[in-house]
């Protein structure tokens, strides 16, 4: 697994972060980088997105320390020169769709309560930038060493239905497999899909076709058995026979697969690939047999 402290001595690489840190501790608060950066670290790979957690301020600090928040979002945010900042916060649902969350945030909200509400173990893990320790609650470190996608919260977890696209996504993206009691719960979580708006849907395939595992997404929901929730249209992938000839005994998703593995690995090319075939998609297997 990668090193934290190596990451850690390149964040502090320079002044600017050591400023940042010693502003923090005049204030009593504490910065933490969290997420994906956090994973991707872990598991040797090279992070992109910063992503950072303050505690212990209130808005009114965070104003005066970074300005104004970014507008248009739902809890406030500020672009840094560091990455993306955030208070800690807690969140609660109050109505349907991606914006039907009431956001808490203050300064005696602790990060262990702000990684609560994120959607998988291996996300959910935080590193104190002055310290370097590693925040790691629900043994996100365990799952990525069991190569496991699992959720944290399961009331969280249907309150947010869009993670069952991201299960998928993430298991897809690692080459990890899904835990059962997640698979369970993508299942009631898909249900209720239709309360957001189609463009959160669609970016969710959009990074999977970026990401190039776009086939291999799709036969992960069907393999949770929400394929019909979310994308009904492969339902049958894996039955329909890709025909005969040179593709052999091969499904419409095995044979979809190899081409999109043979294409470029730009979101165009590989959206051209998973439909090449999808003509079949409902033609009798009697026709599709004949050689």
């Amino acid at each position: 697994m990668g090193s934290i402290n190596l990451l850690v001595n390149g964040l502090k690489k320079g002044g600017r972060m050591k400023n940042l840190l010693k502003k923090l501790s005049k204030l009593r608060g504490r910065i933490y980088l969290v997420g994906g950066a956090v994973r991707d670290q872990l598991m040797g790979l090279k992070p992109h997105d910063l992503d950072y957690v303050i505690t212990g301020l209130t808005i009114e600090q965070m104003v005066t320390l970074f300005g104004d928040a970014i507008t248009g979002t739902n809890a406030p945010v500020w672009q840094t020169p560091y990455g993306e900042i955030a208070l800690a916060r807690k969140e609660r649902r109050y109505g349907v769709g991606y914006n039907g969350f009431q956001f808490y945030v203050g300064p005696s909200i602790t990060i262990e309560e702000d990684l609560l509400r994120r959607d998988f173990a291996i996300n959910a893990m935080a590193i104190d930038v002055e310290t370097g320790k590693l925040i790691d609650p629900f043994n996100g470190k365990a799952d990525i060493k069991r190569k496991v996608i699992e959720h944290i919260d399961q009331e969280g977890f249907l309150e947010d239905p869009i993670r069952v696209l991201r299960a998928a996504r993430f298991a897809a993206r690692l080459n990890f497999i899904i835990a059962e009691r997640t698979v369970k719960l993508c299942k009631i979580a898909a249900t209720i899909l239709y309360s957001y708006k189609i463009e959160r849907i669609s970016l969710e395939f959009e990074k999977a076709l970026k990401e190039g595992n776009i086939v291999t997404f799709i036969e992960n929901l069907i393999d949770m058995g929400v394929i019909e929730e979310t994308f009904p249209i492969f339902k049958d992938f894996k039955v329909i026979p890709a025909g005969k000839g040179r593709h052999g005994d091969e499904s419409l998703l095995e044979h979809t697969k190899i081409v999109c593995e043979r294409m470029p690995k730009d979101s165009i090319s590989q959206f051209v690939g998973l439909m090449h075939d999808i003509g079949k998609i409902g033609i009798p297997d009697s026709i599709l047999q004949k050689p």
